[in-house]
């Protein structure tokens, strides 16, 4: 297939279109017929082409060689020289040396063309010589002379326009529905390839031919990068790269399409809605390094490579500690609920006022509840009271890793990272731990000077994150992204129960007193019986009265 471009004057329109005046993006797909002969299928058509006088510019594949007219004048030579319109514009003047009449009024709206140069359309003649404008200015040199074997006449002043069969098929390869509607995420990518097929070999001889557009309703919403290819037997390929990088909700409409296809095909088109939004399912969750299944966590008794137990089973309606000591909670969680049994640690009028059944709020036994499995894994506040088991460690906890996951429907587990940066909460108040890693980062430093003044909250790279805990009993930490990088509120928690701790007070203090006490009586005796003469009357009494008299026969 030869390209060739068939341009049209500012009084040539669309019988089918009379209010476009013009060739439009409408006709890309469309058939040209000369009366003459000569078939073109228009594949690209441009609004105001930059050239003087032409309105709009049609660009096709030539389907049948275009039929030429057989003149006397065309055994003559042309002569071309400039010639000044009215307007200022830049004319050509064509005569035909040697002819007698030259050209006729007949010749109007007609063509010469001259390979290698530029085609001259016919706008008036006069006294047997054409007034013309040139397609291509650039491509003429004036004044010039063609020789009579070296220029054609081509009448371009009627044709039809009519619609093609239907050539060509578009698909999805990734099996994109057509009205489908995707979401994607802040800073994600998201890929994907659509591929042309021609029913017609001659149509798709010409090599790496780009025959899909993209068409976006809002493009500043979102990062697209297209990529062309072509596979092996010329098919054209198109891959979009779709980058999510401003944090706000919003739209835009996808349309992949084949401009020059037929209205004929039911395939040439697969339009999509991509919204910048929170995805389905998306959420962060601890995983703790070694896996805990479901029912371990219900019945089973893990234990780590040092043969210790990892859960730790609460006591009935367990509080943990505040600040001012284990045996006075002020928290308003309560775990392993059962409203049946008494609330323990209760001495207190601030322990007393506070502490709220959620889950077992006005049940009178832990049966009526409702406390499925799924509630008594989760680790989250609001489901304290169906919670029974929780994370063992050791005392002291030093540098406790949290490694966070981002987990979303049908999609693998990826590590959280920056920019997802994270705040840390106690939920019960409790004070006596801190946040002992975080990996720093450029990024992370210049989002907390920029936002220092808009969260009271210090926040960390959830890469590298570490916990200690300098007390005992239960640590119930929650865990936030921060807003401002993500379309939804991520939050998880994370339960630790912090055993075999040194005593509080004062059992402490006082176990202390006695050792040291008792240990500084035997060292005194030590000391009296290290001095004592041995030779001397006292010992010696001691020793006759504590002699044990031999047995007689």
């Amino acid at each position: 297939m030869t390209p060739s471009t068939v341009l049209l004057n500012e009084f040539t329109f669309d019988p089918a279109y009379p209010e476009l005046g013009y060739l439009h993006e409408v006709h890309r797909g469309k058939i040209v017929t000369f009366r003459q002969g000569g078939q073109v299928l228009i594949t690209d058509v441009y609004q105001d082409p930059l050239l003087p006088g032409i309105k709009t510019c049609a660009k096709g594949d030539l389907l049948e060689p275009m039929g030429l007219l057989h003149e006397t004048i065309q055994d003559f030579p042309l002569f071309y020289e400039e010639s000044l319109a009215s307007n200022n514009e830049i004319l050509v003047q064509i005569t035909v040396l040697g002819h007698p009449i030259g050209f006729e009024d007949r010749h109007t709206s007609m063509a010469v063309v001259s390979p290698g140069q530029s085609t001259l359309l016919i706008l008036q003649v006069m006294n047997g010589i054409a007034l013309a404008r040139s397609t291509m200015p650039s491509w003429l040199p004036l004044p010039s002379t063609i020789p009579p074997d070296s220029w054609l006449l081509v009448e371009t002043n009627w044709f039809r326009m009519v619609e093609q069969p239907c050539r060509h098929k578009l698909q999805s390869l990734d099996k994109l529905r057509n009205n489908a509607i995707v979401v994607i995420n802040v800073h994600e990518t998201l890929n994907f390839t659509f591929k042309t097929f021609m029913s017609d070999t001659l149509s798709s001889a010409e090599r790496y031919k780009k025959r899909m557009s993209v068409v976006l309703t809002n493009p500043t919403g979102f990062r697209v990068t297209v990529h062309h290819f072509w596979d092996k037997t010329n098919n054209h390929m198109l891959t979009l790269n779709i980058f999510s990088h401003l944090c706000k909700k919003g739209m835009t409409m996808v349309t992949v399409y084949i401009p020059e296809a037929s209205l004929m095909c039911s395939m040439t088109s697969i339009t999509f809605t991509l919204q910048n939004a929170c995805p389905e399912g998306l959420s962060i969750v601890y995983l703790p390094s070694r896996p805990i299944s479901d029912y371990e966590w219900l019945h089973g008794d893990p234990e780590d490579e040092n043969e210790d137990r990892i859960l730790y089973n609460l006591p009935v309606n367990y509080r943990p500690p505040s600040k001012l000591g284990v045996l006075i909670p002020t928290t308003e969680n309560i775990y392993n609920a059962d409203p049946s049994k008494p609330i323990p640690r209760q001495h207190y009028p601030v322990s007393k006022n506070t502490g709220r059944y959620k889950q077992c709020a006005g049940k009178a036994s832990l049966e009526e509840c409702g406390c499925t499995d799924s509630l008594r894994v989760s680790p989250l506040a609001i489901y304290s009271d169906c919670r029974q088991r929780v994370l063992r460690k050791i005392y002291p906890l030093i540098n406790f890793n949290v490694t966070l996951f981002l987990r979303r429907v049908n999609h693998p587990d990826q590590p959280l990272r920056s920019p997802y940066f994270v705040t840390v909460t106690e939920v019960n108040n409790r004070t006596n731990w801190a946040v002992t890693g975080t990996q720093s980062t450029s990024t992370l430093a210049k989002m907390r000077e920029l936002l220092n003044t808009m969260h009271n909250q210090t926040f960390f790279n959830p890469e590298g994150l570490q916990i200690t805990c300098y007390g005992t009993e239960l640590f119930h930490f929650r865990i936030s992204v921060i807003p401002g990088v993500v379309l939804c509120d991520l939050v998880d928690e994370v339960q630790i129960f912090v055993d075999k701790g040194p005593l509080g007070f004062p059992a402490a203090y006082v176990i202390s007193c006695i050792t040291a006490i008792g240990l500084g009586g035997l060292l005194m005796l030590g000391l009296l019986l290290k001095t004592a003469n041995p030779s001397s009357g006292v010992l010696k009494t001691f020793w006759r009265k504590h002699k044990v008299a031999p047995e007689s026969n």
